[in-house]
């Protein structure tokens, strides 16, 4: 993480307080040893003591004027000669003099220059011409090099978004200050995701004047309908504005900007308040739109929270709201192993399948909403056939159309129920599922045998569980074989290895022979997949 401004030379003056003259002197001199030798007559220049430097007014003007110059041939196009394909980007991009970045480089140094020195107004003017340069970047004909133009740079660009916005604030009358701040970032749509209030305060040392006044106006400004800054922006600026503030906006804005549910949290508990803490996790989730992605995090404070007060009752209630906006298989786990130490595994199940069923029907996608405190809750139709599972519904979930390998796996332990998980079998399923849900394992096996020992499978339902897993992994095979998926070929003989490993644990070691023949004889032009099978058949234990 770079370190902003203000905190930097903060530390810079601190440091050298500590110092006294000699070690100061010392330490110098450690770093004049270790200076490369073209950089040597720079070095001396540096420790030249000199009057703080101002550039003349004429300089200022004729700076000014290069950077529209410069400005003004980007927008020509004449640093372009063509466009073509970028082997090493993997995709299409503008090819000329790349030169431009390294003068953008010096002129946003340039600027930065003249606004840490007091030049406001032409700092905001030169600021406002070179971020037009960089977004007609992002379209074909301006800029050539990377399509993204400020990864060209070597200046921060982050850090140079922040001082404009730090010029605009600075240029406007007080009262219009929050408006004419928006205004500017509005302006450069590319590049105001880089903005943040705190870090248009760190890039420089001196305070922002009439900053605790501006704050309510700039909240308001950004709850307007035609602002596009997100609620991020606007639990800052709360946060910005004091504990109480928070808790004042939390009571109002809630339903607008969620998120501020768990800033009121954070204040609560550095208080050490956190009885009032549970009180307002409780409310949050009350209150909370079920499909919010971001309650899901409101649940996991009431569960923390709850496990600080040694509350089983809020652990619960805060791991059942945060899969039931946020499901996915590790929430889904905890929440299962909780419900079964608390006696109360069936009505959580219950409610787990309902939850699943009705996101299933009602949703579809991800959300990209950029407003994080607004994304809403996704879909995973892998996890209905894994509650399924753990709750011992079998039948269920081998009718289901599509199962997921992770799924097949687990199925093999009830197929082969009740002998020991086979080694086999084990490594598989940790693999698959390690790709969704890491370090469980256990607690999902833990899961799965008490729902086996509660739902014992009889014969039917484990011919059922076999038949399944065949023909997914058979469909699974034909798939990639007569795709010509060459890169999956030794996934596919693996897959018939489990299977032909299945069978001979079942004491079928006939029909595991049967398999890799009637594989031979069904790809006979597939002489690579073929050599596949007999590695993989060599592999099957007896």
């Amino acid at each position: 993480m770079t370190l902003s401004y203000r905190p930097f030379m903060e530390q810079v003056a601190k440091r050298l307080d500590a110092l006294s003259s000699q070690q100061l002197r010392q330490l110098l001199i450690e770093w004049a040893s270790n200076e490369h030798p073209d950089r040597r007559e720079s070095f001396l220049d540096r420790l030249s003591i000199l009057e703080p430097p101002t550039k003349p007014v004429n300089e200022t003007a004729v700076l000014a004027d290069k950077i529209q110059t410069f400005c003004q041939a980007v927008e020509n196009g004449d640093y372009c000669t063509g466009w073509g394909w970028d082997d090493s980007l993997g995709e299409e991009r503008d090819f000329g003099d790349e030169s431009w970045a390294g003068d953008m480089d010096a002129y946003l140094a340039d600027t930065r220059f003249l606004l840490l020195n007091g030049d406001i107004r032409t700092a905001l003017t030169c600021y406002s011409a070179l971020f037009d340069a960089l977004e007609s970047g992002f379209d074909p004909g301006h800029l050539p090099g990377n399509p993204d133009p400020t990864a060209m740079l070597s200046e921060s660009i982050q850090e140079h978004v922040n001082l404009y916005g730090r010029a605009a604030y600075l240029d406007a009358p007080p009262a219009e200050r929050p408006q004419k701040l928006l205004d500017a970032l509005h302006r450069f749509k590319y590049l105001e995701h880089h903005f943040s209030l705190r870090a248009m305060i760190d890039v420089a040392t001196d305070p922002l004047p009439g900053f605790d006044a501006f704050l309510p106006g700039w909240i308001d400004c950004l709850m307007q309908p035609n602002s596009r800054r997100t609620g991020q922006d606007v639990r800052e600026a709360v946060r910005l504005s004091g504990p109480e503030a928070i808790a004042d906006f939390a009571s109002v804005h809630a339903s607008r900007v969620p998120g501020i549910y768990l800033d009121w949290l954070d204040s609560l508990k550095e208080a050490g308040k956190w009885d009032v803490a549970a009180h307002v996790a409780v409310q949050a989730l009350e209150q909370l739109d079920p499909d919010l992605l971001i309650r899901a995090r409101v649940g996991d404070e009431l569960a923390a929270i709850g496990r600080k007060q040694n509350d089983g009752k809020l652990v619960l209630q805060g791991l059942k709201a945060s899969f039931e906006s946020d499901p996915d298989l590790e929430s889904m786990i905890h929440l299962l192993v909780d419900a079964r130490r608390t006696s109360q595994f069936s009505i959580v199940c219950r409610s787990v399948l309902e939850r699943l069923t009705v996101l299933n029907m009602h949703h579809a996608g991800l959300d990209f909403n950029p407003d994080e405190d607004l994304r809403r809750t996704p879909v995973r139709p892998d996890l209905l056939q894994q509650v399924r599972l753990l709750s011992g519904n079998l039948d269920e979930v081998v009718a289901t159309a599509e199962l997921s390998r992770s799924v097949v796996y687990a199925l093999l332990a009830a197929v082969l129920f009740p002998q020991p998980l086979k080694p086999w079998v084990l490594e598989n399923w940790r693999h698959e599922l390690g790709r969704i849900c890491c370090d469980l394992h256990q607690d999902y096996l833990s899961l799965l045998y008490a729902a086996l020992q509660e739902n014992v499978p009889d014969l039917p339902q484990r011919e059922r569980c076999w038949t399944v897993v065949r023909e997914k992994l058979l469909a699974a095979v034909d798939s990639i074989v007569v795709g010509q998926h060459r890169h999956s070929y030794a996934t596919a003989a693996e897959n018939l290895a489990l299977l032909a490993q299945i069978l001979t644990d079942l004491g079928r070691s006939d029909e595991a022979a049967v398999l890799f023949q009637d594989a031979h004889n069904r790809y006979p032009r597939h002489s690579s997949f073929r050599a596949k099978v007999r590695k993989a058949q060599e592999l099957i234990v007896t």
